[in-house]
Formats: structure tokens, C-alpha cells, sequence
């Protein structure tokens, strides 16, 4: 069965859209993220007003939810729908803009375990912050795998980047559902890989999902600490200028 990006791009975007909280709104001749007052990030923001005051801001809210707004625009990018995940050119071509969404969950993820260091102040490692954003991901595999698969590298002390091994690897995408062809594929479970035969790419569903499970883990923290939550909004907010 010939499998379209398109379906899988709506089936995350519906995902997206319905979980977080976000909108799409007619802007010009594209759809634009209203990125307002039914977010997280925008909730996050209203409950410390009703600590601090109406005229208190804290940035960080407003940095995450600003760059999130990228992965609204890309599960709302219709370009490839057409795209399947059989076609050769095709999967050249999704490869490159599955990549694009990689490194923008990548910082997403980073954002999460920077906040959570922030909030929390404890001795957990980054490692255990990272796999506590998702009970069915390992989150720490799956940034290996970005930073390796998607960051150039090419410094020789660390040779597990694409760079040494991509001897024309031949894809498979996690979204096409069917099993892959590889006995030893460079893959989210297992990123580093001696002699790798393939590259399985993350489905953009699972990707979109472990977004939304750090939402959750932020918001659960936030509700079951409020201490935690005062201490951090009143530590880097400020009032509003202007």
C-alpha cells in the first residue's frame, strides 16, 4: 500500500493542535499559529499573574511557546502530502525536512530539561530529567540520535556521527508502519551503531507526542508545586515594560 506524508502530517497536526491547546488562524494567504491565551505556555503565564500581579512576565513561558510555534508551521507545511514513503526521491526529501523537525523538537527537549533543572533544584542527572518528559520514549536515546544523526560532526575523537558512516545509507521511516529491511539500522532505540546497514527515521507522531508528554510533565510539576512554581515565576520574572 502506497503510504502519503500528507496523512501522517494531519494525523500529527490534529495531534498537535487538540493537545496543546494551539489554533490556526488566516493570515495572508497562509495559516498563522494564534499563539494566545489557550496554550500552556499562556496558562502558565495567567497563573503567575494571579501570584505576582496582571503586569508579570516571565520570559521563559513566552520563549517556549514562540519557538514551539515551528512546529505548528511545519506539521502545517503542506508542500510534501503528496510525497509517499516508498518513493526514492521522495524519501530523500522528507529525510531532509524530517530532519529540519528533529532539530527543532531537539531544543524543545532542551528547553523542558532546562526548566525542570530550574524549577526543581535537584541532584537528578540530565539524563534522568530528559527520560522523565515520556513514559513510553527514551528521550535520552532519541537526542543521541538527533545530535548525531542531524549535527555534522566531524571531529575524530567522536566518530558515531553521520558523518563517518553515511556510505549512502538506505532509508526507512518509522511512519511508513511496516517492518524495516535492516539488521543493523541507526534507529531512536539504538543511535550509535558500528557498522550500520540503514537509518530508521522517527515518525513524526511519535516526535509530536513526546512534545506534548513534556507539556505534561511541566504542567503536572507546576500544579502539584506551587511553592515551586511562585518561587521560579518570582526568581526570573519581572514586570512588564512599556
Amino acid at each position: 500500500m502506497i503510504t502519503n506524508f500528507g496523512v501522517t502530517r494531519k494525523k500529527a497536526l490534529n495531534l498537535w493542535l487538540m493537545k496543546t491547546g494551539r489554533k490556526l488562524i488566516q493570515h495572508r494567504d497562509m495559516n498563522h499559529d494564534d499563539f494566545s491565551f489557550n496554550n500552556y505556555e499562556c496558562k502558565w503565564q495567567q497563573n503567575s499573574w494571579g501570584i505576582h500581579g496582571d503586569n508579570w512576565h516571565t520570559p521563559h513561558f513566552c520563549s517556549l511557546g514562540e519557538w514551539a510555534s515551528n512546529v505548528t508551521d511545519m506539521l502545517d507545511d503542506r508542500r510534501f502530502d503528496k510525497f509517499t514513503f516508498q518513493d526514492d526521491k521522495d524519501k530523500a526529501l522528507l529525510y531532509r525536512h524530517y530532519t529540519r523537525f528533529m532539530l527543532v523538537i531537539l531544543e524543545m527537549i532542551n528547553d523542558f530539561v532546562d526548566m525542570l533543572i530550574l524549577v526543581e533544584l535537584s541532584t537528578a542527572s540530565k539524563t534522568q530529567r530528559k527520560n522523565s518528559l515520556s513514559s513510553v520514549i527514551d528521550v535520552n536515546e532519541l537526542t543521541n540520535l538527533i545530535n548525531s544523526l542531524c549535527k555534522h560532526k566531524a571531529d575524530k575523537r567522536d566518530e558515531n556521527h553521520i558523518h563517518f558512516h553515511n556510505h549512502h545509507l538506505l532509508l526507512w521511516f518509522e511512519d511508513l508502519g511496516q517492518q524495516h529491511p535492516f539488521k543493523s539500522p541507526i534507529s531512536r532505540q539504538k543511535p550509535i551503531q558500528v557498522q550500520p546497514d540503514g537509518i530508521l527515521i522517527p515518525s513524526i507522531v511519535i516526535l509530536t507526542q513526546l512534545i506534548i508528554d513534556g507539556y505534561e510533565t511541566l504542567d503536572i510539576l507546576f500544579r502539584d508545586e506551587p511553592t515551586k512554581f511562585s518561587v521560579f515565576t518570582a526568581k526570573y520574572g519581572a514586570h512588564y515594560v512599556g
